[in-house]
């Protein structure tokens, strides 16, 4: 195994652990989200937050939705990011970021 390798592999391992991290905070969630009759569940990734904000690519990483999507049988989740447009100043804005859980 090469140095690159070496490197991927413990990113992989650091999305994964982060991913099982979530999951333990998420469940409730989604339990409680279901519990009202809803089919969804919006996860709004607060990139204010200094802790959110340094993870936002393990968020955005594909392994790590895939390691939700596996563990959450059956709910379909998925990374969006959005672009909210300045009303004053035309063609600036900010992005937001969202995790969607569908069942």
């Amino acid at each position: 195994m090469n140095f690159a390798e070496q490197l991927n592999a413990k990113k992989n391992w650091k999305v994964i652990d982060f991913a099982n991290e979530l999951l333990e905070t998420i469940k409730p969630k989604l339990i409680n989200s279901a519990e009202k009759g809803y089919t969804g569940y919006k996860y709004t990734i607060d990139t204010n937050n200094p802790y959110e904000k340094e993870k936002l690519q393990l968020y955005s990483d594909p392994l790590f939705v895939e390691h939700l999507n596996k563990n959450l049988d059956g709910v379909k989740v998925r990374y969006e990011k959005e672009f909210v447009e300045n009303l004053f100043f035309k063609g600036y804005g900010w992005y937001k970021h969202y995790l969607i859980f569908n069942w």
